[in-house]
Protein backbone atom coordinates (compact mmCIF):
# COMPACT_ATOMS: atom_id res chain seq x y z
CA UNK A 1 0.00 0.00 0.00
CA UNK A 2 1.66 3.17 -1.11
CA UNK A 3 0.68 6.70 1.04
CA UNK A 4 1.64 9.73 0.86
CA UNK A 5 1.68 12.02 4.15
CA UNK A 6 2.02 16.36 3.78
CA UNK A 7 4.37 16.80 6.93
CA UNK A 8 4.71 20.76 7.50
CA UNK A 9 4.46 21.26 3.19
CA UNK A 10 7.04 18.35 2.83
CA UNK A 11 5.73 15.43 1.35
CA UNK A 12 6.18 11.94 2.57
CA UNK A 13 5.39 8.32 0.73
CA UNK A 14 6.00 5.82 2.43
CA UNK A 15 6.92 1.90 0.48
CA UNK A 16 8.58 3.76 -2.29
CA UNK A 17 9.67 6.96 0.56
CA UNK A 18 10.40 10.14 -1.77
CA UNK A 19 10.89 13.07 0.19
CA UNK A 20 10.45 16.66 -1.62
CA UNK A 21 11.31 20.10 0.29
CA UNK A 22 14.39 21.96 1.51
CA UNK A 23 17.02 19.49 2.26
CA UNK A 24 17.75 20.97 5.68
CA UNK A 25 14.37 20.97 6.55
CA UNK A 26 13.44 17.18 5.16
CA UNK A 27 16.88 16.08 6.96
CA UNK A 28 15.71 17.79 10.77
CA UNK A 29 11.53 15.94 9.90
CA UNK A 30 13.43 12.75 9.13
CA UNK A 31 16.03 12.98 11.98
CA UNK A 32 12.82 13.65 14.43
CA UNK A 33 10.63 11.01 12.63
CA UNK A 34 13.07 8.18 13.51
CA UNK A 35 13.43 9.45 16.96
CA UNK A 36 9.44 9.37 17.75
CA UNK A 37 9.49 5.66 15.61
CA UNK A 38 12.13 4.97 18.25
CA UNK A 39 10.31 6.03 21.29
CA UNK A 40 6.70 4.48 19.99
CA UNK A 41 8.80 0.79 19.30
CA UNK A 42 10.12 1.26 22.83
CA UNK A 43 7.00 1.86 24.64
CA UNK A 44 6.09 -1.29 22.55
CA UNK A 45 8.10 -3.20 23.56
CA UNK A 46 10.21 -3.99 20.26
CA UNK A 47 13.27 -2.41 18.48
CA UNK A 48 13.84 -5.07 15.84
CA UNK A 49 12.51 -3.14 13.03
CA UNK A 50 14.76 -0.27 13.59
CA UNK A 51 18.66 0.52 12.64
CA UNK A 52 18.82 3.20 15.73
CA UNK A 53 21.28 2.03 18.13
CA UNK A 54 19.40 -0.10 20.87
CA UNK A 55 20.19 1.47 24.34
CA UNK A 56 20.34 -1.46 26.86
CA UNK A 57 19.96 -0.01 30.24
CA UNK A 58 23.20 -0.48 32.69
CA UNK A 59 20.81 -1.64 35.25
CA UNK A 60 20.34 -4.79 33.45
CA UNK A 61 23.04 -6.59 35.16
CA UNK A 62 22.26 -10.17 32.96
CA UNK A 63 21.14 -10.00 29.18
CA UNK A 64 19.24 -12.76 27.29
CA UNK A 65 20.87 -14.11 24.15
CA UNK A 66 18.65 -12.20 22.00
CA UNK A 67 19.10 -8.73 23.76
CA UNK A 68 23.19 -8.91 23.55
CA UNK A 69 22.44 -10.08 20.01
CA UNK A 70 20.59 -6.46 19.37
CA UNK A 71 23.32 -4.71 21.30
CA UNK A 72 26.11 -6.07 19.33
CA UNK A 73 24.11 -6.11 15.96
CA UNK A 74 24.40 -10.14 15.13
CA UNK A 75 21.98 -12.69 15.20
CA UNK A 76 21.36 -15.06 18.65
CA UNK A 77 22.69 -17.78 16.71
CA UNK A 78 26.08 -15.62 16.59
CA UNK A 79 25.99 -14.85 19.86
CA UNK A 80 25.69 -18.72 21.22
CA UNK A 81 28.32 -19.00 18.98
CA UNK A 82 30.53 -16.71 20.58
CA UNK A 83 29.73 -18.29 23.83
CA UNK A 84 30.43 -21.86 22.96
CA UNK A 85 33.43 -21.02 21.24
CA UNK A 86 34.52 -18.92 24.91
CA UNK A 87 34.92 -15.69 22.67
CA UNK A 88 31.43 -14.26 25.16
CA UNK A 89 31.43 -14.91 28.89
CA UNK A 90 28.41 -15.80 29.98
CA UNK A 91 26.25 -17.40 33.00
CA UNK A 92 23.82 -20.16 33.78
CA UNK A 93 20.81 -19.50 35.80
CA UNK A 94 18.70 -22.74 36.27
CA UNK A 95 18.46 -23.81 32.77
CA UNK A 96 18.68 -20.09 31.26
CA UNK A 97 21.63 -18.72 29.81
CA UNK A 98 22.94 -14.85 30.73
CA UNK A 99 25.35 -12.58 29.29
CA UNK A 100 26.74 -10.53 31.43
CA UNK A 101 26.98 -5.93 30.36
CA UNK A 102 30.82 -6.49 31.28
CA UNK A 103 31.02 -9.58 29.12
CA UNK A 104 29.58 -7.59 26.11
CA UNK A 105 31.97 -4.54 26.39
CA UNK A 106 34.98 -7.51 26.97
CA UNK A 107 34.36 -9.17 23.83
CA UNK A 108 34.14 -5.71 22.00
CA UNK A 109 37.32 -4.25 23.58
CA UNK A 110 38.82 -8.05 22.46
CA UNK A 111 37.61 -6.57 18.49
CA UNK A 112 40.03 -3.78 18.97
CA UNK A 113 43.34 -5.60 20.11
Amino acid sequence: MLRTVDIAGQVVTQDAFTVTGDLDEVSGLLTELASRLHAIRGAMGTTKALTAPVEIPRSNVLLTAEEAAESLRVSRTVVYALIKNGELRSVKIGSSRRIPVAALDEYVDSLRS
